[in-house]
């Protein structure tokens, strides 16, 4: 989506009495979740992240778990008063962490005496890639492929004979051979790009 721009801003109670949700980085809280490229997300924060010095911070997840889809986000998230840089993260198959955010540079101000923080996320560029695979013939054993002025050319070398023939494309034996699986993503807008 080019030149739009999606935002999502909640006021979340964090008095002492909803402190109820603890993983080991301390106290955390969820937002509801909201639609956007056909997934639902959500902002994860810290009032005061043990594993950080105490400081704040806040992540975007993408709810639940997707197949074969990869998801490029560029977005900034705010904690309170305090905004993150632009963040780029590519969310969904393979992705490294399942949320990805930053711990903020100051701790809020009173966070032990706050009973509601607002978060938001503003998401300013969104890329969705599907994931495949794709069946290519497999060269024979006595085939080498190599680049030369952006062509790809195939050299085929004989063992009767020093000398090696040159042919563009595949290898007519080649056809024949067995087929493997390479990786490749497409991008939604029919541009394929091999991985």
């Amino acid at each position: 989506m080019k030149n739009a721009v999606t935002y999502f801003e909640k006021t979340v109670d964090v008095s002492p009495a909803s402190r109820t949700r603890k993983n080991a980085s301390g106290v955390y809280f969820d937002t509801s979740t909201w639609q956007l490229a056909d997934h639902r997300w959500y902002i994860r924060f810290y009032v005061n992240k043990l594993n950080s010095a105490g400081l704040p911070a806040v992540y975007l997840y993408m709810s639940g778990k997707t197949k074969s889809v990869v998801v490029e986000l560029q977005f900034t998230l705010r904690l309170a008063g305090d905004l993150t840089e632009i963040l780029t993260y590519s969310f969904g198959d393979s992705a490294k962490f399942e949320g990805f955010g930053k711990t903020l540079r100051e701790p809020l101000v009173n966070a032990e005496r706050l009973n509601e923080v607002t978060v938001a996320a503003e998401i300013q560029s969104v890329v969705i890639y599907k994931v495949t695979s794709v069946r290519l013939p497999r060269l024979q054993p006595s085939v080498r492929p190599y680049h030369r002025d952006n062509r790809l050319t195939y050299l085929s070398h004989t063992s009767s004979s020093s000398s090696s023939a040159t042919a563009t494309g595949f290898n007519s034996g080649a056809a024949a051979a067995d087929l493997f699986l390479v990786s490749c993503r497409l991008f939604i807008h029919g541009r394929v790009l091999l991985d």
